[in-house]
């Protein structure tokens, strides 16, 4: 097995919110190996990002955050000063962010504010670093790059943009890379050719990747593991195929469900019934269990463990208790992995 460069253990993060705490995230376990991409999945406010900003150590001040483990390496994030923070971030540790726009100083040319993070981790001088500048706008398709570094970010379109910030996280050269949803607001030829540039990029750099997405066909197409969050919580991780093709809670077969491509030819859309919860006020038990269908009297007062599906395969259900009733997902279920399959043209990522 491949070395192992994130280690996530226990990840408690309460955020402020007009003075009342909410509780982001309520004990996330997750390890990141080298080399592999694992994609984060789940509805809006499910946490993801916010985990992913405790890793970094960007979350509000008055944020509180608690792990047994929260290392990149074997550094302990939670114990480094503001100074250390921003060299792991810099250097051991790339982000890119869902909206180009926000990521880059409108008022600054582009080529400037690569050359800035360049500079700050290699500790190379002015010269070299432009030089390297050109040679990642280059290498992530940005054409004309000397034209290009003059330019301000208003003077690119998204689908640019977008490339623009992944050489800003790659200048460094870091080991591992957070991609936030960095495709939501492209056409889809422009997010395929963004996540084509993102595979590039990994294969050459040998990058660790965590890729936060809401869209399952993204996810099924660029992941060697995926994790399942809810309410503040990872309720299934696996395989990619072990996720799409044998999933265990009922909460992704609903997600697997409303996926759009695999409604083809049919008027009306699945969604899941209900709301998440309010994380103000965390729910006993399961956390899914009042919009889950599956539902047992046990899971609206007692929160599942994981149970083990197979060695890389855990899912946070009740349903796999050996005193669970017998139980069988949708039909639609069962049929989805052709249709994904298909969707992702039949690569064979998870070999």
């Amino acid at each position: 097995m491949n070395e192992k460069v994130v280690t996530v253990k226990n990840l408690q993060v309460t955020l402020d919110v007009a003075g009342q705490p909410l509780y982001a995230t309520r004990g996330i376990d997750f390890d990141l190996y080298q080399g592999e991409t694992l994609a984060i999945v789940g509805e809006s406010g499910s946490g993801k990002s916010i985990a992913m900003h405790a890793l970094m150590g960007l979350l509000p001040a008055k944020s509180q955050v608690s792990a047994d483990y929260l290392q990149i390496f074997d550094r302990d994030i939670l114990s480094l000063s503001k100074k250390e923070l921003q060299q792991v971030r810099g250097r051991q540790i790339g982000l890119i962010s869902q909206d180009a726009l926000s990521a880059l100083n409108p008022t600054m040319r582009v080529g400037k504010q690569i050359l800035e993070a360049a500079i700050a981790h290699q500790h190379i001088n002015k010269s070299d670093a432009k030089k390297k500048v050109y040679e990642q706008l280059s290498a992530v398709g940005i054409a004309e790059p000397k034209i290009a570094y003059r330019k301000y970010p208003h003077e690119f379109s998204g689908g640019q943009l977008q490339r623009i910030v992944i050489a800003m996280a790659l200048i460094s050269r870091p080991d591992i890379l957070i991609a936030d949803e960095p495709t939501t607001a492209l056409d889809v030829t422009t997010q395929a050719n963004i996540l084509k540039l993102l595979r590039q990029q990994q294969k050459e750099l040998n990058l660790s990747v965590i890729f936060i997405t809401h869209n399952l066909a993204v996810a099924a197409n660029l992941a060697d593991r995926v994790a399942v969050m809810y309410a503040g919580k990872i309720i299934e991780i696996g395989k990619t195929r072990e996720i799409f093709y044998n999933p265990q809670h009922p909460y992704t077969w609903g997600l697997l469900e409303a996926v759009p491509e695999n409604k083809v030819g049919n008027d009306q859309l699945f969604t899941l019934p209900g709301n998440p919860p309010d994380l103000r006020f965390p729910p006993k038990g399961d956390a899914f269990a009042a919009r889950n269908p599956y539902a047992l009297a046990i899971d609206f007062n007692q929160e599942p463990t994981f149970f083990k599906v197979s060695s890389t395969h855990f899912a946070k259900t009740w349903l796999l208790d050996n005193r669970s009733p017998a139980y069988e997902p949708p039909v639609e279920i069962k049929e989805r992995w052709q249709q994904f399959e298909q969707m992702t043209e039949g690569r064979k990522f998870y070999d």
